[in-house]
């Protein structure tokens, strides 16, 4: 079976070469990945991009992408993948002080590793081809000291009731929402949906970003927990207006890129697609997941937007379809007689102008998702009689 083909703009590792790695290195990182690992772990992978006199070992958990740089003797470019049995391998039959010497055969899709004149080949681990990378533009950033880090960590990674709790076993445990004002860190993870209480941390911090963020928690909070046996006393997180779903987490030699999110998005975002996606109803791909509160979807070619609305613990209430009828209408008697008498006829839905536009809104409740299909049908049959009408005298 012939290896399918790399992503545009990959680098590809030769077909032949040798290389050596520290057993303090292989065992680091093998411990490193049991924690990002599922249970269990065997298959997961792990994914060593060689960089010209150095290289970083890749992993992911969840919303996690991590990475832990060292130094290298192998090429000067291209990822090489291992599963942990292979790690779990090389950890186990190699010498403390010994280093494991590894020759890569890609054409016959095997390696051999040498520990102590033993001699073992392995297949290749399948590859999984994704945008390996640490390199980040960003445009703000804070910074805070890594001890208080690893205090806030232990915090948020405590879980004060009792887990499950019953009746809400598949509702996801709370997100980490943080806040930085310029010189205070807060996060604050709040249990009050499974009767529980809120937990808050307050850390000093300084940096030029300012605002709010939120991202599922436990893995993120382990990571901080840990950051301490890592190197630097400084841990930066770095935001872009590229990229705002991205936290880049880094200290030195060992990052992480966190994607952030919404608790209440993560939540139903994937339940208002699934209740969306039809013959006739096109669904937007966002693979942000948790990210975006809209779901943005085509039918009879008008665009509908599904937001979900959350109110004030948190929790979603509503989603809102919008629909637009008429672009840069312009606010006259005329139409603002029209949009009464249609707003007194429809008992499920109005018009609104907002920013010159016209638009019907209908607002479905987070616990009837099985009519959203509907109800956008409907919206958009309400659209077009709309602009039928309005379009005669605007």
């Amino acid at each position: 079976m012939s290896e399918p083909s790399l992503p545009q703009g990959s680098a590809e590792l030769p077909r032949l070469f040798t290389f050596t790695l520290p057993h303090a290195e292989v065992t680091t990182v093998r411990d490193y990945a049991e924690r990002y690992a599922p249970v269990p772990s065997f298959e997961y992978r792990v994914h060593l991009k060689f960089l010209g006199g150095t290289h970083q070992w890749f992993m992911n958990e969840a919303n996690l992408s991590s990475w832990f740089a060292f130094d290298s003797t192998g090429p000067q470019e291209g990822i090489l993948t291992f599963t942990m049995q292979q790690m779990h391998l090389m950890a186990s039959m190699g010498g403390e002080e010994e280093d494991i010497t590894l020759h890569i055969n890609r054409d016959d899709n095997t390696f051999k590793f040498e520990t102590g004149g033993v001699v073992t080949t392995l297949d290749l681990a399948r590859p999984t081809y994704f945008k390996w990378t640490s390199e980040f533009e960003y445009s703000w950033s804070l910074r805070a000291e890594t001890d208080h880090l690893v205090k806030l960590g232990r915090a948020m990674m405590s879980h004060p009731v009792n887990l499950p709790v019953a009746g809400l076993e598949e509702v996801p445990w709370p997100f980490i929402e943080f806040s930085f004002d310029g010189t205070t860190l807060h996060a604050v993870r709040d249990w009050a949906r499974f009767n529980g209480p809120r937990v808050a941390v307050d850390i000093p911090a300084s940096g030029a970003f300012r605002g709010e963020f939120s991202c599922y928690a436990d893995p993120f909070a382990r990571e901080l927990f840990y950051s301490d046996l890592l190197e630097g006393d400084i841990i930066a997180f770095s935001f872009s207006v590229d990229t705002p779903n991205i936290a880049h987490v880094t200290g030195i030699n060992w990052g992480t890129n966190v994607s952030l999110g919404h608790h209440y998005v993560y939540e139903h975002r994937f339940s208002v697609v699934q209740n969306l996606i039809d013959e006739d109803i096109e669904v937007e791909e966002d693979s942000r997941v948790g990210w975006d509160a809209t779901v943005r979807c085509t039918h009879l070619d008008r665009k509908i937007n599904a937001t979900i609305l959350c109110g004030d613990k948190n929790e979603a209430q509503f989603v809102r379809l919008s629909c637009t009828v008429i672009e840069n209408a312009p606010w006259n008697l005329q139409l603002a007689e029209e949009m009464n008498s249609w707003n007194n006829m429809w008992a499920n839905c109005k018009l609104v102008r907002e920013e010159g536009n016209l638009f019907v809104v209908a607002d479905v409740p987070i616990t009837s998702l099985e009519v959203l299909r509907d109800s956008v049908r409907d919206l958009v049959q309400k659209a077009n009689n709309v602009n039928d009408v309005v379009a005669v005298f605007l």
